[in-house]
């Protein structure tokens, strides 16, 4: 009830301008982030500098809107050429999941068709790597990460999955737990990349 009165007030819209009302990203908007990016083993919507993907990233992680990271999960799919054993999303701490309702990457990858593996954990509490430079990032998220291995990843081609990739600080930490597993493979999918 409450969401059919707040989607009265507030009606989901395009975030592209376009107008178009009943979803975050219409495809024809969608066509802007087309084809999307791929850099050696990470798949990429678009530069975090664009402002639309600004936009619906904020509008994900902020406004607690997980039909706009369905949307954006599907199309992230549509552009991945491999094929993965297991899609791993970004943990969070379960301080932060509380507050926000969800896991953004794990929105992401629960609208992929690759089998979803909630395995890797968060096991403290950090702060937020926006606030931080690169050198802080990296003793923010060290040894945070922990693979609880009820799902064999030995000789698997996995997939983590993140909002953004800034430095590659937290795919580096959750890669060095999951390497302690022997996969096969590791690849990385964020909606944004920046600068790094």
């Amino acid at each position: 009830m409450f969401k059919f009165i707040w989607d009265l007030l507030f009606p989901i819209q395009c975030l592209g301008g376009c107008g178009q009302y009943d979803m975050w990203l219409c495809p024809k908007c969608a066509e802007t982030f087309k084809p999307v990016k791929k850099k050696g083993n990470l798949f990429f919507i678009s530069d975090y500098k664009d402002e639309l993907m600004q936009k619906l990233i904020h509008t994900l992680k902020y406004n607690y809107c997980e039909e706009a990271g369905r949307d954006l999960g599907k199309l992230l799919a549509e552009a991945i050429d491999e094929e993965f054993d297991y899609c791993l999303p970004s943990p969070i701490s379960r301080s932060r999941k509380r507050e926000r309702g969800f896991n953004q990457a794990e929105i992401l990858c629960r609208a992929m068709d690759i089998k979803l593996n909630l395995d890797l954990i968060k096991i403290k509490n950090t702060r937020s790597q926006m606030t931080l430079n690169r050198e802080e990032r990296l003793v923010n998220l060290e040894n945070c990460f922990k693979y609880k291995n009820n799902i064999d990843i030995k000789g698997k081609k996995l997939l983590l999955v993140d909002d953004v990739w800034t430095t590659g600080t937290t795919m580096g930490e959750m890669t060095r737990e999951l390497e302690k597993f022997a996969p096969k493979e590791i690849w990385y999918a964020v909606l944004a990349k920046g600068d790094s």
